[in-house]
């Protein structure tokens, strides 16, 4: 089973550690303190849990090719290790270069759906936030005319009192 320290997770997720050992605390995320130097350890299974009811981190469920690497630093890493594999092989055993090939060819479609799906989210909630931009700056346009009446309004009261 797959552990990964506070910090590791934070890596991962590209955010501050300080917010998953608040998911921790708000009991959002499942970890067990295996001492107390230690820290909190989280397992794959509760991350991936976790993950799955956070939107914004959804394309990090199974991390790459379900390696548990969800750093965007772990498709060259993997992907240059695979094919160093590949080449260091293929002197000895063409099969064992082959089955490599495939893994890594699998790797890498794994690797391009996540991609693709975190895309696909990001367009939507740019969608969602241009809806909401749109809306906001319809209640400017709205405000803006208000005052304007109000200060027209305000003119006409002073001229009509001036006379």
């Amino acid at each position: 089973m797959e552990v990964y320290t506070v910090k590791q997770v934070a890596d991962m997720l590209q955010i501050n550690p300080e917010t998953i050992r608040r998911w921790i605390r708000d009991k959002k995320l499942v970890a067990v303190k295996d001492s107390r130097k230690d820290g909190n350890v989280i397992t794959q299974e509760s991350l991936n849990s976790f993950l799955k009811t956070m939107p914004k981190y959804a394309g990090f469920v199974g991390g790459i090719a379900g390696l548990g690497v969800a750093s965007p630093l772990g498709l060259p890493l993997l992907a240059g290790s695979l094919v160093g594999a590949i080449v260091n092989k293929s002197n000895d055993n063409i099969d064992n270069s082959f089955v490599l090939s495939e893994d890594l060819e699998r790797y890498l479609k794994t690797e391009l759906e996540l991609h693709e799906k975190n895309v696909k989210i990001k367009e939507k909630n740019i969608e969602q936030i241009k809806i909401e931009i749109e809306a906001e700056k319809m209640k400017i346009d709205e405000i803006n005319k208000l005052i304007e009446r109000k200060n027209k309004s305000d003119k006409e009261d002073k001229s009509n009192g001036a006379k």
